[in-house]
């Protein structure tokens, strides 16, 4: 099995290393840090208002093929949950029956 890549947001980057590069051996290929400027619309991309949610803030813009991407900063702790899609597809309600 092949992976091509993971982008992994962190607030702690030496754990993180610690844990994906020395313990799972996965080779690091970049660091960057995500600033809070707006690189996109430097670029000319729409996007849309920062959204307050209960984690965070995010927003929404379209890369050039279309297709929608979210970026969220997570400010604040919230539990992970497989249970806020009111309609989700088979395989989450398959591993809501698991937990």
């Amino acid at each position: 099995m092949y992976i091509d890549h993971v982008g992994i947001n962190t607030n702690d980057m030496e754990a993180t290393l610690q844990f994906y590069c020395g313990i799972l051996g996965m080779r690091l290929v970049r660091t960057t840090r995500t600033p809070d400027g707006r690189r996109l619309k430097d670029h000319g991309v729409a996007v849309t208002d920062i959204i307050e949610r209960a984690y965070g803030k995010t927003f929404y813009f379209h890369d050039p093929n279309g297709i929608r991407l979210q970026i969220e900063l997570k400010t604040n702790e919230d539990a992970d949950s497989l249970e806020g899609d009111p309609n989700p597809v088979p395989y989450v309600r398959a591993l809501l029956q698991r937990a």
